[in-house]
């Protein structure tokens, strides 16, 4: 009877830990396809009007209160109800 409670609690734990754990094993696996995938030979630029060019790398560059930059500059702004 002990044996079978300890099987039943260890069952339970473990359904636990793997429904807590399944996202990020899912975006664990699809990083791993999608940094598999050869690289876009262009830049998409999704805004009408802004030219390549005007694109800098600030990926990590400071920012206020601590933070860091996760894109590029300069940020793009698009006109209210323009085209994307």
């Amino acid at each position: 009877m002990n044996s079978v409670i300890r099987n039943l609690l260890l069952a339970i734990f473990l359904t636990v830990v793997i429904a807590l754990a399944k996202p990020y094993l899912e975006m664990a696996v699809y990083a791993a396809r999608l940094a598999s995938l050869p690289a876009p030979p262009t830049l998409a630029m999704p805004v009408d009007g802004v030219d390549r060019r005007a694109l800098r790398d600030s990926w990590h560059a400071e920012r206020g209160g601590g933070r860091r930059h996760e894109g590029i500059d300069p940020d793009l702004d698009a006109p209210r109800k323009g085209r994307l």
